[in-house]
């Protein structure tokens, strides 16, 4: 079992790699700031990009987001709008300033920056693994990752795509139902919880699964613990969500 830790590179987010795809899209359409809703992970990765680039960027946090996701956003000079509405808050505010609304779920670019992930793990020194376990609520990174392998394999750099399995610990049993999987409900996981609640989205998860010989894994709330404090032990610590993840293994 290998861990990706992008955990530790600055902003300590994996969501650099989508967020930043959409960001520097933005600036290039010549929108004069962006805003973005977030339960913490994507708000960090856009304050520090927006940060770097010197775009004004406003973050709407839902009201569940953990008090030190919220001072890890304030940390990186976002400006962090704690709502228990943040989604709606977000798309007001695009609305009003002319600012681009990267919420990634309803945009096109949505999974593109993640097909990167791919070539990672392709030019990683034992090569690529043959299952990764990925925590999906968007399911974006799931998505661009298989777009990513897709195209290496296309352009023969790989014979073969890992089986990718998709982690879910939700009350939405739409990808369950999909992927004619077992599903457990609880009613408000610990870990992510919104579902695959897009369309398109779920199609293009399902397939990635389904061509990929994976499988859909949902975990409950005492397995994700168990795992967060399994992490803990080996001094790693991360989200629920990639707790969550480590719990489908």
């Amino acid at each position: 079992c290998w861990l990706k830790r992008d955990d530790l590179p600055a902003p300590g987010t994996h969501k650099i790699r989508g967020i930043g795809f959409q960001l520097d899209a933005a600036i290039e359409a010549g929108a004069p700031g962006v805003v973005v809703s977030s339960s913490g992970n994507a708000a960090v990765a856009l304050g520090y990009l927006a940060r770097e680039r010197g775009v004004p960027a406003m973050v709407f946090l839902s009201a569940k987001t953990k008090p030190l996701k919220i001072a890890a956003v304030a940390e990186v000079s976002a400006y962090p709008i704690v709502s228990a509405k943040p989604k709606n808050l977000s798309r007001f505010a695009a609305r009003y300033t002319g600012f681009a609304d990267l919420r990634p779920s309803r945009s096109p670019l949505g999974s593109t920056g993640y097909r990167s992930l791919a070539s990672e793990f392709v030019s990683a020194p034992d090569g690529p693994p043959s299952e990764i376990f990925i925590f999906c609520n968007s399911a974006l990174t799931l998505i661009g990752l298989h777009e990513g392998f897709e195209s290496l394999k296309g352009l023969g750099k790989i014979t073969e795509i890992p089986a990718l399995h998709a982690i879910q610990s939700t009350a939405d049993p739409s990808f369950s139902q999909a992927l004619k999987s077992p599903f457990y409900c609880q009613h408000e996981p610990i870990a992510g919880g919104l579902g695959l609640q897009s369309p398109a989205n779920l199609v293009a998860a399902t397939a990635a699964v389904e061509q990929t010989g994976g499988r859909l894994w949902t975990v409950q709330d005492a397995e994700v613990q168990a795992a967060d404090a399994q992490l803990g032990r080996s001094q790693v610590h991360v989200a629920l969500e990639s707790a969550a993840a480590f719990a489908g293994f």
